[in-house]
C-alpha cells in the first residue's frame, strides 16, 4: 500500500523524471501498485510512456488495472496512443473505457484522425448506453467540428434513433450546434422542447443560440423561458439575448421579466438586451422594485446597468460599489470598469472615472486596488492625476500597495512589465512553505472516519456528499474544517453553468475571486468526474483554497486536472435545482465508517 500511495502521489507531481520508477511499478506484484502507476503515467503526459503502457496492457489480467491503462493512453496526446486504442480488442466490460479514452484523446488531446472519427461514429448506436455516451462526448466536446462535418449525417442518424431520455443525446445536440447547419434547426428545436433529460434540453437551447434564430426558433426559445428546469430557462434567455431584437421581441421580453420577478437568473440576459436596445426606463424601474435584501439586482441588475446610458446608471453603480455586501461591491466595480472601457473615448466621462479609480486605489480590497492601479496607468487617466496618485501609493507604508503602484508606474512610463521579484507570490505557489493551516492533522482526519459525509443544507434542499479522505486527505481536512467552523453558512453559489457545474465556497468575497488566505496542494487521484462528483476550484497547480464545485454530468476533461474528493450520495435532484445566487444555509460534517 505504501508503494501504491507513492505511485498515486507521483500522479500529482506530474514530473517527467518520475517515469522510470513508474514504468518499473507497472510490473509490481500488487495490482494496487500497478493500477496507481498506470494512472500516474497518464498524468505525466509524455508520449515516451506509451510503449510501457502497451507492454503492460498486453500482459495485464486485472480488470481495474487494464481500465487504468486504457485511461492513461487516452491522456497521452500522441498518435501512438490512438493507434493502440484503435487496434485494441476490448475484453468484456472494457468497451466503455476504450471508447471514452479515444473520445478524450481526440476532443481534449487533439489527436484526431479519420479512423478515430469513424470508430466513434460507429459506436454512437452501440447497445451499451455507456459506450454511446462515451462516443457522443467526442462530438459534443470537440471545439471545431471540421474533422467530422463531412460525416454529420451519421451523427444525425444516430441522434434520430435515440429515445428522448438517452444521455448520449446531450452531446450530439451540442456538436450539431457547433456545426451551425440550418438543416439541424428543426432537429434541435425538437430536442430543446421534448427531451426528457433537462441536460439535453439545456444543451439544445444553447445550440439554438449559436445560430441566427428564425421565427420557429425564437418561439422555442421564448417557451423555454418557462421550462421546469431553471438551467434550460437560463440557456433559452441567453439564446434570445443573442438576437438583434425587434419591437415584438422586446415587448415579449418586457412582459416575461415583469411577470417573473423571482427568476432574476433568467431575467438577467433579457435585461441586458433591453438595456442595449435603449429601454433604460424599464431596466431602472426593475432594479428599483427589488427589495433591499434581494440579490437579484446584484447578479442581474448591475450587469444590465453597464449598458444603460447616462449618469443615472453610472451613479447607481458607484453607490453599489460602496454597498455593505462584498459581492455587491465587487460586481458593481466590475460594471464600472466595463462602462469605462465603453466610454473611454468620451472626454466628458474622464473626471468621474478618475474619482472612482482613485477611491478604489485606497480601498482595502487587494483585487480592486490592483485593477484600479492598472486603470490609473492608462494613458487617458495618467496625466489627469493617475500617475501622481500612483507615485504617492508607491511611497506607501503598505508593501503590497507599493508593489502594485510600482508595477503600474512602470507600465505608465513604458519601462517594462514590472519589477522582478525573488521568491514566490500568491499567483505562483510553487516552492512556497506550506501554511500551518494546511498541514495534515492525522488526529483530526482519524476523527472524521474513513468515509465522512459533508451535509449542505441549501435554499433548494439538502445535499449529502460522501468524502474520500484516502484520495484527498488535505482537501477533505480543509473543507471539513471550513464546514465545522461555519465558514460556508450563508455563502452563495456564485457560479452555475447549465449541464456543467455549480460552484460555491467563496466565503471571503462571494463572487469567485476570494480565498481563505492560504492554499493547499492539488491532490489528483483515481476518482473520475462523473455526474455528482465534488471537486476543488483551482487557478493552477497547488492553488486550491475554499471553493468547490459539483458536476451536473460527466466531465472527462477535468479528470486528472482538478482535485476530486467525493460524490453526491443523497440529493442530486437538489443539485440540479440549485440556481445562481442560492445559498448554503448550513454546512456540517458527520463521521462516516
Amino acid at each position: 500500500m505504501v508503494r501504491a500511495r507513492a505511485a498515486l502521489a507521483l500522479g500529482s507531481v506530474q514530473a517527467p523524471e518520475t517515469m522510470p520508477a513508474l514504468v518499473a511499478a507497472l510490473t509490481d506484484t500488487s495490482a494496487h501498485v500497478r493500477r496507481d502507476a498506470s494512472f500516474a503515467l497518464g498524468q505525466v503526459g509524455r508520449a515516451e510512456a506509451v510503449p510501457a503502457l502497451v507492454a503492460a496492457l498486453a500482459s495485464e489480467d486485472n480488470d481495474q488495472v487494464r481500465l487504468r491503462l486504457l485511461e492513461a493512453l487516452g491522456k497521452l496526446p500522441a498518435r501512438a496512443s490512438a493507434s493502440v486504442l484503435l487496434g485494441h480488442v476490448a475484453r468484456e466490460g472494457e468497451a466503455p473505457g476504450r471508447v471514452l479514452a479515444l473520445a478524450r484523446l481526440g476532443a481534449v488531446g487533439g489527436v484526431v484522425s479519420e479512423p478515430l472519427v469513424d470508430t466513434l461514429l460507429g459506436r454512437l448506436s452501440d447497445p451499451d448506453a455507456e459506450v454511446r455516451k462515451g462516443a457522443a462526448y467526442f462530438f459534443g466536446r470537440l471545439a471545431e467540428p471540421g474533422p467530422w462535418a463531412g460525416k454529420a449525417d451519421r451523427v444525425r442518424s444516430a441522434l434520430e434513433g435515440y429515445s428522448l431520455d438517452d444521455p448520449a443525446a446531450m452531446y450530439l445536440v451540442q456538436g450539431l450546434g457547433r456545426l451551425g447547419s440550418v438543416d439541424d434547426s428543426e432537429r434541435l428545436r425538437r430536442w430543446a422542447a421534448a427531451a426528457a433529460d433537462w441536460r439535453t434540453r439545456a444543451n439544445a437551447m444553447a445550440a439554438l443560440a449559436e445560430r441566427r434564430p428564425d421565427a420557429p426558433t425564437r418561439e422555442v426559445l421564448l417557451r423555454g423561458l418557462d421550462d421546469p428546469s431553471i438551467h434550460v430557462a437560463v440557456n433559452a434567455a441567453r439564446g434570445l439575448a443573442q438576437e438583434t431584437p425587434d419591437d415584438a421581441l422586446l415587448e415579449a421580453m418586457r412582459a416575461w421579466v415583469s411577470a417573473h420577478s423571482d427568476l432574476w437568473q433568467v431575467a438577467g440576459p433579457l435585461l441586458e438586451t433591453l438595456a442595449r436596445a435603449g429601454d433604460e426606463v424599464f431596466v431602472l424601474e426593475w432594479i428599483d422594485a427589488r427589495p433591499p435584501e434581494d440579490e437579484g439586482d446584484t447578479w442581474a441588475g448591475l450587469p444590465a446597468l453597464v449598458h444603460v446610458r447616462g449618469e443615472e446608471a453610472f451613479e447607481r453603480l458607484r453607490r453599489a460599489a460602496a454597498a455593505p455586501s462584498e459581492a455587491h461591491r465587487s460586481r458593481a466595480f466590475a460594471g464600472l470598469v466595463a462602462r469605462w472601457r465603453q466610454e473611454r473615448d468620451d472626454a466628458r466621462s474622464h473626471g468621474r472615472y478618475l474619482e472612482v479609480f482613485l477611491e478604489a486605489l485606497e480601498s482595502t480590497d487587494a483585487r480592486r486596488r490592483s485593477l484600479a492601479a492598472t486603470l490609473l496607468a492608462d494613458s487617458v487617466l495618467a496625466h489627469l492625476g493617475g500617475v501622481a496618485a500612483l507615485e504617492r501609493a508607491a511611497a506607501s507604508e503598505d508593501p503590497d500597495l507599493r508593489q502594485v503602484a510600482a508595477r503600474a508606474l512602470q507600465r505608465a512610463r513604458g519601462d517594462g512589465a514590472g519589477p522582478s521579484s525573488s521568491g514566490t507570490s500568491d499567483a505562483d505557489p510553487q516552492g512556497r512553505e506550506l501554511d500551518e493551516r494546511a498541514r495534515l492533522d492525522w488526529e483530526f482526519l482519524a476523527g472524521l472516519g474513513p468515509a465522512p459525509r459533508l451535509i449542505l443544507d441549501t435554499d433548494r434542499g439538502r445535499v449529502v456528499l460522501r468524502l474520500d479522505p484516502e484520495a484527498a486527505p488535505q482537501t477533505v481536512q480543509t473543507i471539513s474544517r471550513f464546514a465545522e467552523s461555519g465558514s460556508y453558512d450563508g455563502v452563495a453559489f456564485h457560479r452555475v453553468v447549465p449541464n456543467f457545474v455549480i460552484q460555491g465556497g467563496d466565503f471571503t468575497r462571494g463572487d469567485g475571486s476570494g480565498g481563505p488566505g492560504f492554499t493547499i496542494r492539488t491532490e489528483l487521484n483515481l476518482l473520475r468526474y462523473e455526474r455528482g462528483v465534488i471537486g476543488m476550484a483551482s487557478a493552477g497547480k497547488d492553488t486550491e483554497g475554499s471553493q468547490f464545485f459539483i458536476t451536473h454530468s460527466m466531465q472527462p476533461h477535468l479528470d486528472g486536472g482538478y482535485t476530486s474528493f467525493g460524490w453526491v450520495e443523497i440529493g442530486m435532484d437538489v443539485v440540479d435545482r440549485i440556481r445562481l445566487g442560492d445559498h448554503i444555509t448550513r454546512a456540517h460534517v458527520e463521521r462516516g465508517d
